[in-house]
């Protein structure tokens, strides 16, 4: 497939079904995935965002095969090109703990996005996700992180609340004395 195709594919015909199957089509056919890396940094909004999502789906097909993208995933998570990228980033660095156990900017920049009340709902459950898991490995920065939680669970949405209660219930359950 042609850069001009997935283009066009992402401008005029992007939904459900075609995002699968251009997941699809880059399992099988993994020079799709630099391309759509490509349009993530130099498309225009919204062609940026629906790569974004069809790298998440190539993702969520075939756990790995972003792996040699790793410094990609990890550039666009702290320059993304817009909302929806920095979404989908941050969704797919949660697959990859190897890289924010060993690259605390990462963390860091989670628990900005955390402290920060304007950063989309979903791009902070999936921050409260990747930190979740950060703690399991080293459980020194749940102090901080049971902070921000409490805080959210106050001033947070409905799904943001919830969300911050369950990661506190499963920490508890890991570890009752905290």
């Amino acid at each position: 497939m042609t850069r001009d195709q997935l283009e066009d594919y992402l401008t005029n015909n992007l939904g459900k079904h075609t995002t699968l199957m251009l997941a699809d089509s880059a399992v099988v056919s993994p020079n799709i995935i630099a391309t759509l890396f490509d349009i993530i940094r130099k498309g225009g909004y919204p062609l940026n965002w629906r790569a974004a999502w069809v790298i998440d789906h190539i993702n969520q097909l075939k756990l790995g095969i972003l792996q040699p993208y790793a410094t990609d995933i990890e550039e666009l998570f702290f320059h993304p090109t817009c909302n929806g990228v920095e979404r989908h980033m941050i969704k797919i660095l949660v697959e990859f703990p190897e890289l924010y156990h060993e690259n605390g900017l990462i963390i860091d920049r989670c628990f900005q996005l955390l402290k920060n009340s304007s950063t989309s709902i979903a791009t902070r459950a999936h921050a409260m996700e990747l930190l979740y898991q950060t703690t399991l490995e080293y459980p020194d920065l749940w102090t901080e992180f049971k902070l921000i939680l409490d805080e959210i669970i106050i001033n947070g949405s409905k799904g943001e609340k919830g969300k911050a209660q369950n990661i506190i219930k499963l920490i508890k359950k890991r570890n009752p004395q905290i």
